[in-house]
């Protein structure tokens, strides 16, 4: 897929995604025990939460600075700044969205923690080791390539000594056997409805960030910490099409179409988990 792709994908759909989340939470949820888990927005705003402490490893970050890649409509970022008080930018390849996130971090009374820039993070052209932490929550999956080493490289040079990437996402993992055609057709609409390439290749990716010169990488299955958010999808799929489709009258798009319908593939995809899983990736630049 290329970049316009990318930018016509999230500026035709980037709105339906508050069908989900009101507070435009574009990722899925992190479920812990003493969590209801009938509620989808706490959840969302813990995944928030696991990132924020993956980055500080529990330290106050009250004076820090993150940088968001691929910051979408700001949600993680907002989080961050009200919960740590601490500086974020988020950068994004859409300007849609960096106009939106502005307004969004305005009304919550955050414009001066928060900054949003329109940069690619492959090549941000931005200082080298200036962040404290660099975050990418579920859109390291529109770098380049299976080892999205494009996107390492530059957090890598990003970050200062210390500093942590923090990584959630889908990952695939190479297996001997072939996959059978339901799950590759699966895969491939999701993969073409979201406008990715590829998703991460699990072991070329560890590769890339131990090459890139990261130590201390953590890699935690979280497959079914997500699993209580993802069971929300057929609801919201369906409240959706009968409430914003149908009794409207719209007419999608087809890229509109396509997210509406990608979540429901993925249900599918995800019950390969000895193919497919959900990750959240911890790395420290030495």
């Amino acid at each position: 897929m290329s970049q316009s792709d990318i930018v016509e994908y999230y500026s035709e759909a980037g709105q339906d995604y508050s069908a989900w989340s009101p507070a435009f939470n574009m990722h899925f949820g992190y479920y812990r025990k003493w969590m209801n888990p009938f509620r989808l927005e706490p959840m969302l705003e813990q995944m928030n939460a696991e990132i924020l402490s993956r980055m500080t490893g529990g330290k106050p970050a009250r004076e820090m600075e993150f940088l968001d890649a691929g910051c979408g409509l700001g949600a993680t970022a907002r989080h961050i700044a009200r919960q740590a008080s601490a500086k974020v930018l988020g950068i994004t390849i859409v300007p849609w969205q960096i106009e939106e996130a502005g307004k969004l971090a305005a009304r919550a009374g955050l414009s001066v923690r928060i900054t949003f820039d329109l940069r690619d993070y492959r090549d941000t052209k931005l200082p080298p080791n200036q962040f404290d932490g660099v975050y990418a929550l579920e859109s390291s999956c529109y770098a380049g390539a299976g080892d999205k080493a494009d996107f390492i490289r530059e957090s890598f040079r990003l970050l200062k000594p210390g500093g942590r990437l923090v990584v959630a996402d889908g990952f695939l993992s190479r297996l001997n056997s072939k996959p059978n055609a339901i799950y590759r057709k699966c895969l491939s609409l999701m993969e073409e409805f979201w406008a990715l390439e590829t998703f991460a290749h699990k072991e070329p990716f560890l590769a890339a960030l131990e090459k890139a010169g990261y130590r201390d990488v953590q890699i935690e299955n979280a497959n079914f910490r997500i699993a209580p958010s993802v069971a929300f999808i057929p609801w919201v799929t369906a409240k959706f099409f009968i409430k914003d489709v149908i009794a409207k009258r719209r007419t999608l798009t087809r890229r509109q179409l396509g997210n509406a319908l990608a979540p429901i593939l993925g249900l599918i995809v995800g019950l390969h988990m000895h193919r497919f899983s959900y990750c959240i990736v911890t790395a420290r630049r030495p």
